[in-house]
């Protein structure tokens, strides 16, 4: 029975996706890259840098003595680097581990700055934090899956490469997962370990193979007999490839999302005997011109 159904979500959004228009958003305006959604970025530029490691540690020392409410909140959360609700010293200097990634060429993720245990959040509603205290507006709030867009920077012409990470959880048993961006930014390729429908590839988990479209920026997999994929230790589900347009300036932005006009979902197999749909947790990727 469960087999029938994920093989009937499958079918159905396989032929949604080859349907489907594209997802992409319209390009992002200056005043709007403070909506973005980037684990790190405390001042709003979309970056992570030197300002925002000084920032969270302002917020720690003053915190320390009680100057100032070193509870995370919507202005501040950014820096919740492991999501204990507490902006500390470790959080300022995670994001200033992750600024030195990037100062020699790497694209990190969080996952390579700080480990998510896989049961992280998945004993709570996810309606709630910690403290039984409503939190939806939050955008890093405790959820049962932790879902990581990464960031890359790139010059006019080029074509980088961005990862997306999943964490959080056990098992997942079926994902369709849908990512936007900018219309100049053009989406060229999607490469999973899942497989995404090309006769060219040899997909790490063969057991019920991807598919990928690169024009609408979705994929959709889901695993024979509906057994749970083991995630314990996180996982990057998708990279996605995008080329940078040869007008692009020195320091545009293009803001990856998750879900778009589309809707993403990842579910699994519980111990009831029936497919559950994950809650979860979105941080947004970048794509910074240099």
């Amino acid at each position: 029975m469960k087999t029938q159904l994920i093989k009937r979500m499958i079918s159905a959004v396989c032929a949604g996706m080859m349907l489907a228009g594209g997802a992409a958003t319209l390009p992002v305006q200056a005043a709007e890259t403070q909506k973005a959604r980037i684990m790190g970025d405390m001042n709003g530029d979309c970056k992570v840098d030197m300002k925002d490691a000084k920032a969270a540690l302002d917020i720690a020392v003053a915190g320390r003595i009680g100057l100032v409410d070193k509870t995370a909140n919507k202005e501040n959360n950014s820096a919740d680097i492991d999501m204990n609700g507490q902006i500390t010293s470790q959080d300022a200097l995670s994001i200033l581990q992750y600024y030195c990634k990037t100062l020699v060429g790497e694209q990190p993720l969080w996952a390579d700055i700080r480990k998510v245990s896989y049961h992280e959040g998945s004993d709570f509603d996810p309606e709630f934090n910690l403290f039984g205290e409503k939190d939806t507006d939050l955008p890093f709030e405790k959820r049962s899956m932790y879902l990581e867009i990464g960031c890359a920077e790139g010059k006019p012409g080029e074509t980088v490469s961005v990862q997306v990470y999943i964490a959080g959880v056990a098992g997942i048993t079926g994902f369709q997962y849908f990512q936007s961006a900018p219309e100049a930014l053009k989406r060229t390729d999607i490469r999973s370990v899942f497989g995404t429908g090309r006769d060219d590839e040899a997909p790490e988990f063969q057991e019920y193979s991807g598919v990928a479209n690169v024009e609408n920026g979705g994929m959709v997999w889901a695993a024979a007999y509906a057994h749970n994929l083991d995630v314990k230790e996180g996982m990057v589900i998708a990279t996605y490839y995008y080329t940078i347009p040869e007008n692009a300036k020195e320091g545009d932005l293009f803001i990856l999302t998750t879900d778009g006009n589309e809707k993403s979902m990842f579910v699994v197999d519980t111990p009831d005997n029936s497919i559950g749909e994950y809650s979860y947790t979105v941080l947004d990727g970048v794509v910074a011109v240099k």
